[in-house]
């Protein structure tokens, strides 16, 4: 760890297999960093010691404080204003780079001139890491081009590095080595090798215990692997030029050099027959079948190409065959037996059939529990790799931070190597705020409030009593006090400094008298502070009031003692004063033990930390709520990735109890993440509301960006009004990205952003003045199964849990007449399973139950202490008839609140929404309505129409008679539609139960809403006289091929 080491050559064998190889190349980045600055300092040390520059302990202590204290903390500041700036000039790539290239320079040389050149390379590792964490934060082009600004960099020192050092090797050393320096050479090489398989197997139980998967195979390639790098090198020219060192510092130059080649020549070039050896280099088996995978998906598309291309009349005589030749692609994990990989895939068959011999029959075989493994496992992969994608989406559009979702991802990786589970505990430990920041704040609670019990103290009733407790809490006395210990520690480390540094000065007469009275003098002013404390705590009496007052807080018990040691330090100088004489060149034992005491008395500082305490609580908050904060983005992306896989899972995994066990089990996960939200939401709102809002506004800015990108490939705009909207959106993104803690939503912002509230303020208005506050115990029933709701809750803080198990009844209702189950939040038309959610703040539930007038098909309790808004039924129907429009109306509005998740999950299933990615279907939906069709007969489908959604009841095909139960797709082909108010239902199907057909209808891109509104007239039919039609079809027997 002594030696810095390059592992950039071990990273080309180790970035594309397992993650386990991927921590290895981390480890080796560390020891890096870590080597360098160690040799920097080794080196440093053993210089100035030769040179005498330093000989006493006190000069190693200083070293050491400076190098490390000073360095990282000038490091860790100068990091954080180098990413703010950064950040600042995010948009700008140029001034971005200059600043990367002149603060590094700059921090170093200002580091150099005040500590000495020790400490400025802890600072800049340090200032390196913390701009590198908010260098994540940069826009993707910025970030492009300042890695590969800093790439050239790196390569240009190295090649100008390795330049100078070849020449100063051939000119200057080989004339002084010899054969023993050879020897010695290989010696060196041998013991690095020996330091480092050392080094890694007293660490390798600790690699073990922290999980990532390292075994004796990787410490092999980290001790292996530690080529070394030409930092070594560069360490000994600093003495090159320096007489004193000069045949010394051309034989280290020549071994350092000789070692350093031996690992290039021999490591590196025996990387890759090591790990072979130590079957390292194979990439895992799903890793290989997901490629072959894609590059079957790559050559159809080729396939599918080259066909339409032979299509083409102009490119009839083209040379096909060398066309197909030279458009062939090699696999690039190089395999070379396919056929083990194809196996995985061969078991991918979720049944097998056979042919019986005697009845002539298909069989199905029976899945031997080998299989079954092998299949679970495979359901296990494809469900990783949609969260995966998932999570890459979600990124995409700004809805996870970079943060968040390099957390997932990884619990991805560490499942895929695993067994294929994502660990939903380890996402519910990000949950808890760290322990050692409790802990820190539990101890500040403990240490400095325990004086609130002042509050209480009686004034005395004596005179001078009174006034002392005046004087003693008022601010006032403590500030100033906090002033004198400021003073008093100024002094005593110059007291210190003067002592041990500049003897000579405190052997004069004048100066020790000096700090002793200043001392004596600081000594009275604490005695003067105690025993006003006394008196103004005296209320009757001096011991049994004032005394016992005084001890009973721990804060002021630490006061007597720093007191009691001001008191040693006065005796011991007084007695030091004595006995002073002027001849000593060293402090004797006697003046370092007054000098110990007198560092106690620093101790007294925590007076200030004492006033400073309400900010450094306040920072611990913010570092936990930082935590919660990123916890709580994660849990929206992993029930966001959940929720894409429940939509995904028929098609992913083709069998149905393995469909199922999956879904339990993703559901299960869900519901524990969300439940965690919801607790945070009730205990941290601003958290909530913090993540959703910074999240919804980069998500739409992303939206604007890619549509700045659309028009320009489109020809809308040119180049430069290009980059004049991307500096307007890139303005406004900076805006977010330095954006503070949003203020939480107020109960009233909460109510009016309800999505189906509407933009009338009258109807807004009416139902806040009829609404009410209600508060829910936890375990308290809102909504019972099989009992009407009372009217519309609206979720102002607290957690509820909606539970749902299907009966009889409703499912009979639901398959024979198309009635949902009255169920808030249904996003699956899969309703014969239990179904368990929690609903958080904001959400609102008890819509559908007032819009069906059924009862409730599930239960909903509070989880916790929660608040609600509840609008009683009536008033709901009453602003209903104030409100009434077809398309727009409250109710309208309400049942297209209702629809939206059920629709999404529908359209993913069907055949035209195949090839269409999740976000287009969303996009799609926004173009949604739930028109009010009462009394409405017929409905006319045109070509404003783009797709048609039954979400509740039944309909009939106008020709073919086909019936369409809800939720279902209604194809595009069918042109009227026949609602259960029309007569000819009747005839064809006798509905005995009161059926409320409600149409999702999604119109056309390019349609006008405005348009479709005053066209919709002309597309229903409230009478149709049928006798002509019921002639002719009277002697027609419908049968079951009418019915779907």
């Amino acid at each position: 760890m002594f030696a810095p080491v390059y592992p950039m050559d071990l990273m080309v064998y180790l970035k594309n297999v397992s993650m386990a190889s991927r921590h290895v190349l981390t480890i080796l980045q560390g020891e890096s960093l870590i080597g360098t600055c160690i040799a920097f300092m080794v080196h440093y040390l053993m210089v100035e010691t030769d040179l005498g520059r330093m000989y006493t302990w006190w000069h190693y202590f200083r070293f050491l404080v400076i190098y490390f204290i000073g360095g990282i903390l000038v490091g860790f500041i100068s990091g954080k204003i180098m990413g703010h700036l950064m950040l600042s000039w995010d948009n700008n790539p140029i001034q971005t780079i200059l600043i990367s290239w002149v603060g590094p320079f700059f921090v170093y040389y200002m580091v150099t001139l005040a500590f000495g050149s020790s400490a400025g390379l802890v600072t800049l590792s340090v200032q390196g890491i913390i701009v590198a964490k908010r260098k994540i934060t940069l826009s993707k082009e910025t970030r492009n081009v300042l890695e590969a600004f800093w790439n050239c960099m790196a390569l240009g020192v190295n090649s100008c590095g390795l330049l100078i050092i070849g020449m100063a090797v051939g000119f200057g050393t080989m004339k002084y080595a010899t054969v023993e320096d050879l020897a010695f050479m290989m010696f060196g090489y041998l013991i690095n090798l020996v330091a480092r398989l050392l080094e890694f197997l007293s660490i390798f139980y600790f690699l073990k215990i922290i999980g990532h998967g390292i075994k004796f195979e990787h410490v092999i390639i980290l001790v292996w692997g530690g080529i070394l790098s030409i930092t070594n090198l560069s360490i000994i020219m600093q003495t090159y030029g320096e007489p004193r060192y000069e045949l010394f510092t051309k034989l280290a130059l020549f071994h350092g050099t000789g070692a350093t080649i031996l690992t290039m020549v021999i490591n590196v070039s025996t990387i890759p027959y090591l790990m072979k050896c130590l079957e390292l280099d194979t990439i895992s088996l799903i890793k290989q079948a997901n490629m072959n995978k894609c590059i079957r998906h790559i050559l159809s598309v080729r396939n599918h190409i080259i066909y339409l291309l032979k299509l083409e009349r102009i490119l009839c005589d083209a040379n096909w065959p060398f066309i197909d030749e030279a458009t062939k692609i090699e696999h690039p994990f190089k395999i070379e037996n396919i056929k083990k990989y194809e196996e995985l895939e061969n078991e991918l068959e979720f049944e097998h059939l056979a042919l019986c011999p005697e009845c002539h029959r298909e069989a199905t075989i029976v899945t031997t529990v080998k299989e079954l493994e092998d299949l679970i496992r495979e359901a296990k992969r494809r469900v990783l790799k949609a969260q995966k994608v998932s999570y890459s989406r979600q990124y995409e559009t700004g809805m996870l931070p970079l943060d968040a979702i390099r957390i997932l991802t990884n619990e991805v990786e560490a499942a895929m190597e695993r067994d294929f589970i994502i660990q939903s505990k380890n996402i519910l430990q990000l949950f808890k705020p760290p322990k050692h920041l409790v802990r820190f704040k539990k101890m500040l609670v403990r240490m400095f409030h325990d004086r609130t019990v002042d509050w209480f103290v009686k004034k005395p009733r004596i005179t001078y009593r009174r006034v002392c407790y005046d004087v003693v809490f008022n601010a006032v006395f403590d500030d100033i006090m906090c002033g004198v210990i400021i003073l008093n520690t100024v002094i005593v480390i110059a007291e210190l400094v003067l002592r041990f540094k500049q003897s000579e000065m405190w052997n004069t007469f004048t100066a020790c008298i000096a700090f002793k009275s200043l001392s004596f003098i600081f000594f009275i002013v604490y005695v003067i502070e105690f025993i006003m404390k006394v008196l103004a705590l005296s209320f009757v009496y001096i011991w049994n009031d004032g005394v016992v007052g005084y001890f009973s807080s721990r804060w002021r018990k630490f006061e007597f003692f720093c007191l009691l040691i001001s008191l040693c330090v006065v005796i011991c100088e007084t007695i030091e004063s004595v006995s002073y004489t002027a001849a000593e060149d060293q402090p004797s034992g006697f003046a370092v033990f007054v000098c110990c005491l007198a560092a106690v008395r620093i101790a007294r500082v925590a007076r200030v930390v004492h006033r400073m305490h309400p900010i450094v609580e306040k920072c611990i908050d913010g570092r936990i709520n930082n935590r919660i904060t990123l916890a709580y983005s994660v849990g929206k992306g992993f029930i966001n990735g959940e929720q894409d896989v429940i939509h995904l899972l028929p098609t992913i995994v083709l069998r149905a109890e393995l469909t199922e066990e999956m879904k339990t089990t993703v559901e299960a996960d869900r519901l524990a993440i969300t439940r965690e939200l919801g607790l945070i939401q009730r205990e941290r709102p601003w958290v909530a509301v913090d993540v959703k809002t910074k999240k919804a506004m980069k998500t739409i800015l992303n939206g604007m960006h890619e549509t700045v990108t659309e028009l320009k490939l489109m020809g809308w705009v040119d180049e430069d009004e290009r980059e004049k909207l991307k500096a307007t959106i890139y303005s406004q993104q900076n805006f977010v990205r330095h954006l503070g803690v949003v203020p939480t939503s107020s109960p009233r912002m909460i109510f009016d952003e309800v999505p189906w509230m509407g933009k009338d303020e009258k109807i807004v208005k009416y139902l806040w003045a009829r609404s009410k506050t209600v508060n829910y115990e936890p375990g308290e029933y809102v909504c019972v199964e099989n009992e009407p709701s009372e009217g519309v809750f609206i979720i102002i803080s607290g957690l509820f849990k909606l539970s749902y198990k299907p009966d009889d009844d409703t499912l009979k209702s639901f398959y024979k007449c198309g009635n949902l189950p009255v169920i808030d939040y249904i996003n699956s038309p899969d309703i014969d399973t239990e179904i368990e959610d929690f609903l958080l703040s904001g959400n609102t539930f008890g819509e559908l139950c007032v819009l069906s007038q059924r009862p409730y098909s599930c239960s909903i309790a509070a989880d916790c202490q929660s608040q609600v808004f509840f609008i009683a039924t009536e008033f709901i129907l009453e602003a209903m008839t104030l409100d009434c429009d077809t398309l727009d109306g409250l109710r309208a509005r309400m049942w297209t609140s209702i629809s939206l998740g059920l629709a999404h999950a529908i359209l993913m299933n069907v055949p035209a929404g195949f090839g269409v990615s999740s976000k287009e279907i969303e996009l799609s939906l926004l173009r949604a309505m739930v028109p009010d069709l009462e009394g409405v007969k017929i409905f006319l489908n045109n070509n404003m129409v783009e797709d048609i959604i039954l979400i509740n009841g039944v309909v009939m095909d106008f020709n073919t008679k086909v019936m369409f139960y809800a939720p279902c797709y209604i194809p595009r082909n069918v042109q009227k539609i026949v609602l259960p108010s029309s007569n000819l239902m009747n005839v064809y199907v006798n509905i005995k139960e009161e059926v409320q057909t409600k149409l999702l209808i999604i119109i056309g891109n390019d349609v006008n809403r405005n348009k479709f509104v005053s066209a919709i007239e002309q597309m229903v039919e409230y009478s149709v006289d049928f006798s002509e039609d019921l002639d002719k079809e009277k002697d027609v027997k419908f049968d079951d091929k009418f019915e779907t």
